[in-house]
């Protein structure tokens, strides 16, 4: 039922942080944390609501027919890593 009609990606921010520490001469602990905020990939359709042509799914206020939404959540990665380049 969606075939020729345009899809259209909500906007997403996705915040990141990340930290450094040098433990050692050649040796550093990092951290990082990705999707800080919870941020939602979401892909809809953006149909206005017709009586005549009923697409499934569709919310009758908006028009707008939610086709994919993705959770990741938060990433965390901790680490060390070994620098002999200096």
């Amino acid at each position: 039922p969606y075939y020729g009609m345009d899809y259209w990606m909500k906007d997403m921010h996705v915040f990141d942080a990340s930290g450094e520490q040098r433990i050692a001469k050649h040796i550093y602990l990092f951290a990082k944390v990705q999707n800080l905020f919870n941020a939602k990939y979401q892909v809809y359709i953006n149909k206005q609501p017709s009586n005549i042509n009923i697409i499934p799914f569709q919310d009758p206020a908006s028009g707008k027919t939610l086709t994919q939404q993705n959770l990741t959540g938060k990433v965390y990665q901790l680490g060390v890593r070994f620098d002999l380049s200096k």
